[in-house]
């Protein structure tokens, strides 16, 4: 098809002419004769055509002009686009060997006023890049997180960045009685009594290090192993500690178990199901604290009672049995997590991601130098691991113990 402006240049010429006729003879004061009526009809009809033509031209431009519109809004796919690489999450060993202060160490392994890190390497675990990518100059840094198949403590409590500053203020709930009742018409209404703390809780730092030799330093595949395998677990086990049973005196956290004001703890009876006595606390924080459990922590000692408990009979296992994949852990449909800083014999169940929260302040940061004590002499260099976090629970009466989880 003729392109759309050649098409209206046509139809202009030909209106053009068929003017010029008619206004020949208005200006002579006569009709038009025989051979101008059969030009400026023969005008009309071809007119009307080139008009047909311009109409379908202007409805093709259109579906294009809405197409691009529904493409620019990501209602459908561009049909020649490039097909984007998929995305990967990479390893916190991995962003560091990837990083710049890294590639320029292995070109220039000198000392640089007392340390060849003159700008700290500084990355974040399960940064999403591309597979060429490194850190990429804008991309939004994300706190470390377990990797998928590693269900941890840390995953069941909302998460919360901090941006500036370094203390979380907060209100936690210290009385709660619900006189809410019926009333009679004109009658007095119940007052009921919800009484809060200021709580400003500081951000709290885990860290450690380990002295790396050059050669390491040179050898990529090793150093991202070490550093996965024992910076980053270090870190996140310690963490784990904290969050469960720190006891609040600085520089540790206040874990989850020393929190003042904890549902009643429950006591697994003597002929109860394991399971059963961990309903009981489920139920009994639903009908005191008015919170939903969504998740539970249990010793493992503690999760394999449960997992291997039998019916009454002895006939076979309450829970899939050894068949049955553990790869999510569930029980009363609510996730369970796993973790030896709990005691044996107990679990804790709580409303994670309503009534706590897990601040961290950029995640876990990487720093290097040789500077330290004879380090730069015997080709040596210290790796430092670190984070910053807090845990604030707002409503201490949504967690509780169960208690006796223990072989009879």
């Amino acid at each position: 098809m003729p392109a759309i402006k050649t098409v209206r240049d046509e139809l202009r010429a030909i209106t053009d002419k068929a003017k010029e006729v008619m206004a020949k003879a208005e200006a002579e004061n006569r009709l038009l004769t025989d051979a101008e009526k059969t030009e400026v009809d023969e005008a009309l009809v071809q007119a009307e055509k080139l008009g047909a033509r311009i109409r379908q031209a202007e409805d093709q431009l259109d579906v294009v002009a809405r197409l691009e519109k529904m493409i620019g809004n990501g209602r459908v796919a561009p049909i020649a686009a490039t097909p984007t690489a998929p995305t990967v999450i990479k390893s916190l060993g991995q962003q560091f060997i990837e990083s710049e202060a890294y590639a320029d160490f292995l070109k220039h392994p000198g000392v640089r006023g007392g340390t060849w890190a003159t700008r700290p390497v500084e990355v974040f675990a399960a940064t999403t890049t591309t597979p060429t990518g490194g850190i990429l100059p804008g991309l939004t840094l994300q706190p470390f997180l377990p990797l998928p198949t590693q269900f941890r403590v840390a995953s069941l409590f909302a998460q919360g960045t901090v941006t500036d500053g370094s203390v979380i203020p907060f209100l936690r709930e210290t009385v709660w009685t619900n006189a809410a009742d019926t009333v009679a018409e004109g009658g007095t209404k119940p007052e009921s009594t919800l009484t809060f703390e200021q709580v400003t809780e500081p951000l709290r730092k885990i860290a450690h290090w380990l002295p790396v030799t050059d050669e390491m330093l040179a050898d990529v595949d090793g150093l991202r192993s070490y550093i996965d395998s024992r910076l980053t677990d270090g870190i996140i086990q310690v963490e784990e500690s904290q969050i469960i049973a720190g006891s609040g005196t600085p520089p540790d956290l206040l874990g989850l178990l020393n929190q003042t004001g904890l549902a009643t703890e429950v006591d697994k009876g003597a002929t109860e199901g394991y399971a059963d006595a961990i309903h009981r606390q489920i139920t009994a924080i639903m009908s005191t604290a008015f919170a939903m459990p969504d998740g539970i922590i249990m010793h493992p000692t503690a999760w394999h009672l449960v997992a291997t408990e039998r019916s009454t009979s002895g006939s076979g296992y309450l829970s899939g049995g050894s068949f049955s994949t553990e790869l999510t852990r569930q029980l009363w449909g609510l996730p369970v997590a796993l973790s030896p800083n709990v005691p044996a014999d107990q679990a804790v169940v709580g409303a994670f991601k309503s009534q706590a929260m897990l601040w961290r302040k950029g995640g876990i940061v990487i720093q290097a130098s040789n500077s330290h004590s004879d380090f730069f002499i015997k080709n040596l260099t210290a790796i430092r691991a670190e984070e910053r976090l807090q845990l604030t629970v707002f409503r201490p009466g949504a967690f509780g113990v169960v208690d006796g989880l223990a072989a009879a």
